[in-house]
């Protein structure tokens, strides 16, 4: 490797280090390799998604079942005087 490709991919890693995203993301590559705690941390988040879409299958089942028209009126009709 030439000085000149050293000094670039030094000027990158600098670049990410300077990063605070970056720096975060790196740190959360270390911990997720080291840390048996991970494991959890993506059960709980799988099981936050699936509520999340058992949620939204409850709407769409309720959505396909009532008729079209009827259901809660979306606006309330007001006499003005």
């Amino acid at each position: 490797m030439s000085s000149a490709q050293a000094e670039k991919e030094n000027q990158e890693q600098q670049a990410k280090n300077d990063c605070p995203l970056c720096a975060l993301g790196e740190a959360a590559r270390r911990w997720r390799a080291k840390s048996p705690a991970v494991e959890h941390f993506h059960n709980a988040h799988l099981e936050v998604m699936k509520g999340v879409r058992a949620l939204i299958d409850e709407c769409i089942t309720k959505m396909e079942q009532e008729p079209e028209g009827e259901g809660e009126p979306r606006v309330t009709k007001i006499e003005v005087e």
